[in-house]
């Protein structure tokens, strides 16, 4: 996920971005704002966005190669259901979302 020309992620422009699987969710982008949005501390970027995968396949092919599943943060399903009733989450559904 890193630029290796700046080594930088290109994703961390202040966004959030999760990855749904289900009823799963992992952080693809905004860890810097991870303890913030856990514990719903102002302020973290809103709205966030969730990438809505059919299959963690589907997410394995939109990982950096080497990259897993079990290499990203995990996000519990009642902080994703709070972000909803707030209207603070995005819902992006493939192949919408590539």
């Amino acid at each position: 996920m890193f630029d290796s020309e700046t080594d930088r992620d290109p994703h961390e422009d202040g966004n959030i971005v999760l990855a749904g699987i289900g009823g799963g969710f992992w952080l693809l982008a905004g860890e810097s704002h991870l303890n913030a949005l856990l514990a719903n501390n102002a302020p973290y970027p809103k709205p966030v966005h969730c990438i809505q995968f059919e299959s963690e396949f589907d997410l394995m092919q939109a990982l950096p190669a080497g990259q897993t599943k079990e290499s990203l943060w995990a996000i519990h399903p009642d902080i994703v259901a709070r972000l909803e009733r707030h209207d603070e989450l995005i819902k992006i559904n493939l192949p919408d979302g590539l």
